[in-house]
């Protein structure tokens, strides 16, 4: 008789729960956006959405930017972007995009509507020139940019300074980063996980 009363009891419990289940299940839709509504190509490496709402997507072929009804592409042939093949986007904290490609970094002013290489040398005298895969930040607003065949880099723009992380290292193709206080962790290409623990303000 218990177990009648418990089996009738739970099966109440779960006649209340699952209607409110299916009422809260939220259900997405998607629609395609491709170059038949104007983006300048299909694959798209990054997706960034800046300070003003405006998506930005960078693709194989040119740097697009959405405003929710058209795309504005940025190409080398249309603008002083320099590369098409757009690999890293970042927004820095003067509102500023910083745009990696297969061939160097590119900074968007969304004031002049222009572009400007970067063309900082770093301490060991190296420019980045390589396919740049990732752009980002730490705690103090330093950009950081990881370089394949260059290793990571790390500018400081109140200063001015760039230095370069790794470039003697032995592990120069770094993915992606993430950093966190003194701590960098890495990921690298065909190789393992790595971490260190370190004073930035010195090459590692």
């Amino acid at each position: 008789m218990k177990r009648l009363i418990i089996s009738i009891f739970l099966s109440l419990c779960m006649g209340a729960v699952l209607p409110a289940c299916a009422q809260d299940a939220v259900h997405y839709y998607f629609r395609t956006m491709d170059i038949r509504n104007g983006l300048s190509q299909n694959t798209v490496y990054q997706i960034l959405q800046d300070r003003k709402g405006f998506m930005w997507f960078g693709t194989k072929d040119g740097l697009n930017r959405y405003d929710g009804l058209s795309f504005r592409v940025y190409k080398k042939e249309n603008s002083s972007l320099g590369k098409n093949f757009i690999t890293a986007l970042y927004e820095d904290r003067r509102g500023n995009i910083w745009i990696g490609t297969d061939g160097g970094v590119f900074i968007y002013d969304p004031v002049l509507d222009s572009f400007t290489a970067f063309d900082e040398a770093s301490d060991s005298g190296s420019v980045i020139r390589d396919f740049v895969t990732m752009i980002g930040s730490d705690e103090d607003d330093n950009i950081w940019i990881s370089v394949e065949n260059q290793g990571l880099f790390c500018y400081k723009p109140d200063e001015g300074r760039l230095l370069n992380h790794l470039h003697d290292s032995g592990l120069p193709n770094v993915t992606r980063f993430w950093l966190n206080g003194n701590t960098c962790w890495l990921a690298l290409y065909a190789d393992n996980l790595y971490y260190t623990k370190a004073d930035f303000e010195t090459p590692l």
